[in-house]
Formats: C-alpha cells, sequence, structure tokens
C-alpha cells in the first residue's frame, strides 16, 4: 500500500488522476516492486477532460462517492478512497461494501460506514485500522491530505513508530504478573510457531516409524531363525 502511494503520489504532482484503481491495475513486479498501471480512465486535472461532466466511471466496489456522483472538482483524495477498499480487502478478504447490483454497492459508498477492520481481523493493527478509517471517508476533506502523507503514516506503522495492536493485553501492574500472554496469539506468532496439530502431528509420525522399524527387525530376526 506504502509503494502504490508512491505512485498515486508521482502522478497526481503531475495532475493525474487514476480513477479507476483496482487490484487488477496493480502488478506485482519480480523485484517485489509494485507497479500502478491501466490508465485509461485517468484524468489529467491540468489539461483535458477525458470524459463529460457528471459521466459516472470506475469500478463499482471501489469507487469514492464523489466519483459516483460524477462530480467534476476531484483530486488525488479520490484514488485515496479506492485504495483505502483495496487495503481493506486485503486484510479482511473482503471490500468494504458489497451487494447484488450496483446500485446497491453504489448507495452503500454514499450513505454507509464501513466496518472496523480491528473488529472484523482480530490482528488487524489499531493504527492500520485507524487509517483505513479516515482513507475511506466520504468527504475528501476528511481524507488524507495527500498520497504522499498517507505514504508517510503507513512508513510509521511499518516501522513500528505507532502502537502495535488493538488486542494487546496492558502491562501488568504487579512484576509477578509478567508471565500473562494473550490467549490468542497474533498473526506474526502464528506463522513463526507451529501449532499443536502440527507438533502432535510430527510426533505420531515420528511413533508409527519407530514401530514399523521395530517390526522390520523382529520379522527379520524370526526368518533367520526359520532359516536356520
Amino acid at each position: 500500500a506504502a509503494q502504490v502511494c508512491y505512485a498515486l503520489s508521482h502522478a497526481h504532482e503531475r495532475d493525474c488522476v487514476h480513477r479507476d484503481l483496482k487490484p487488477a491495475n496493480l502488478y506485482l513486479a519480480e523485484d517485489g516492486l509494485v507497479k500502478l498501471g491501466d490508465l485509461g480512465l485517468a484524468r489529467d486535472l491540468s489539461n483535458s477532460r477525458l470524459t463529460a461532466e457528471g459521466q459516472t466511471v470506475g469500478t463499482w466496489k471501489y469507487m469514492p462517492p464523489e466519483q459516483i456522483t460524477g462530480e467534476a472538482d476531484i483530486d488525488g483524495r479520490l484514488d485515496i478512497y479506492a485504495l483505502g477498499c483495496i487495503l481493506f480487502e486485503m486484510i479482511a478478504g473482503r471490500v468494504p461494501f458489497e451487494g447484488p447490483d450496483f446500485a446497491t454497492i453504489f448507495d452503500q459508498h454514499l450513505e454507509s460506514a464501513p466496518a472496523r477492520l480491528d473488529v472484523l481481523v482480530a490482528d488487524c493493527p489499531k493504527p492500520v485500522a485507524d487509517v483505513v478509517d479516515k482513507m475511506l471517508e466520504k468527504r475528501p476533506d476528511d481524507r488524507p491530505e495527500n498520497a504522499g502523507v498517507l505514504a508517510e503514516e503507513l512508513e510509521r506503522i511499518l516501522s513500528g513508530n505507532v502502537a502495535a495492536t488493538s488486542n494487546a493485553v496492558p502491562a501488568p501492574d504487579d512484576p509477578s504478573d509478567s508471565a500473562i500472554e494473550p490467549t490468542t496469539p497474533n498473526l506474526t506468532q502464528r506463522l513463526q510457531t507451529p501449532s499443536d496439530s502440527m507438533v502432535a502431528r510430527t510426533t505420531n509420525t515420528h511413533t508409527l516409524a519407530i514401530v514399523a522399524a521395530v517390526v522390520v527387525v523382529v520379522i527379520a530376526a524370526i526368518a533367520l531363525l526359520w532359516r536356520d
């Protein structure tokens, strides 16, 4: 998301608003960098209008309110809203607003508040949920000022200069309580620590291997004795 912000900042500084930011228009290069592509609906704010005023263009699930209503006065904060939808989807596994048709989705973009990410996903850090909430504000003036500012905020979160999680266990007042740990490990812990079922499966596998080896030795001994 931070890399996309840098790409958007580069475009916005040149008066180019993407207007169709969605996962299909983000490309992961072999060097690990995200590339922003498909500027087919981009608008050059300084020189020309690529669509008629009042016309709605874009992709429903990632479209900010001002794009739905076909506002003429837009800026880069339009793309910030779309990136908020993408970041929400990356974390929650679904877009902020869903429905059977575009009218239902449009109505939610215009009127409904998205769910909090740190409520939907227990491991989502509160600062990330706060940033996404701000990106998904209905009014452009309530969103991050520009993509560069947003990139800096995401970098601060990545560097650990803000609170880490929304469900962290409070620091104990009594040193004897220092052994208290969260009942549910966070995502990093789950990735780094094998689960009980994995350990159990490994133990069972080792046990079966030992038993099999003993059986083979016994059968071999019986065969030798029988031959003698």
